[in-house]
């Protein structure tokens, strides 16, 4: 299921926060950073009409490459990633459709500790790395709503490592599969409690730092207490409240009213 991608306001520029945790867990403070003003996107050369496409595996952004690419992403998943000296290759984020990729090198003037590659096919936005580079001159309202997301993806990362730290990579997995959920169905690409699901079981335990037959082991284990399941590369939620308590770093779940 693809978007009829005109980059709308509920997509690229903001999006409202899911009441799926309960009152007192830390998760649930995570809201959607402040929208974009489409006409200061302009700026940066932002075209919505001018799109590129990507097959799978296309490697979007080079680690440590000096005049690295700043895009939007439209359609389809990609990874940000770092290659550790062993070989072993790190996922540190997962990057949904709408996300605005690459700009923090360019603000800063240095080239990137990562690299991006598509998940799946993709279609993205380029935009003009010298302009964002200067976006503290040229537009200020716009820097200032760069650097909130800048904030708001440290807070994401902070909740990531909390996630990580000390929790079971039961309750890891949960969190994680409940995020996309929330963040696909805002995009409207959840249907019928299923969504697209493009990771391999490895890529799977690099994202919960854990070893790929424990993974499978808690997937199994997900699927016996019909919590979800996988189908045909779909992942479906059979049982929300069930993965939100897994997920939840408190052990309590919001009401549904």
């Amino acid at each position: 299921m693809l978007l009829d991608y005109s980059f709308g306001e509920t997509v690229l520029y903001g999006s409202e926060t899911d009441d799926l945790w309960c009152a007192g867990c830390p998760f649930g403070k995570l809201h959607s950073p402040a929208p974009f003003d489409p006409e200061q996107l302009v700026l940066l050369q932002y075209r919505p009409g001018e799109l590129r496409s990507a097959p799978a595996e296309t490697l979007l952004i080079r680690e440590d490459e000096p005049e690295s690419q700043v895009l939007v992403l439209v359609t389809g998943w990609a990874a940000r990633s770092k290659l550790m000296p062993d070989g072993r290759e790190i996922i540190l984020q997962l990057h949904l459709p709408g996300d605005l990729i690459g700009y923090t090198p360019a603000l800063i003037g240095e080239p990137p500790h990562f690299s991006l590659y598509a998940l799946t096919p993709i279609t993205y936005q380029l935009l003009d790395r010298k302009r964002v580079a200067a976006v503290f001159d040229t537009a200020p309202a716009l820097a200032r709503q760069l650097m909130l997301r800048l904030a708001h993806r440290q807070r994401i990362v902070e909740y990531w490592l909390m996630n990580l730290a000390r929790r079971r990579v039961d309750q890891r997995l949960a969190w994680v599969l409940l995020v996309l959920f929330t963040h696909l169905r805002r995009l409207g690409l959840v249907k019928d409690g299923a969504f697209r699901f493009p990771l391999s079981q490895q890529q799977v335990a690099d994202v919960v730092g854990a070893h790929v037959i424990h993974v499978n082991r808690v997937l199994g284990q997900f699927r016996q207490h019909g919590l979800v399941r996988m189908q045909n590369r779909q992942l479906h939620i059979d049982n929300l409240d069930g993965l939100r308590q897994a997920a939840c770093a408190c052990g309590t779940v919001a009401s549904r009213d």
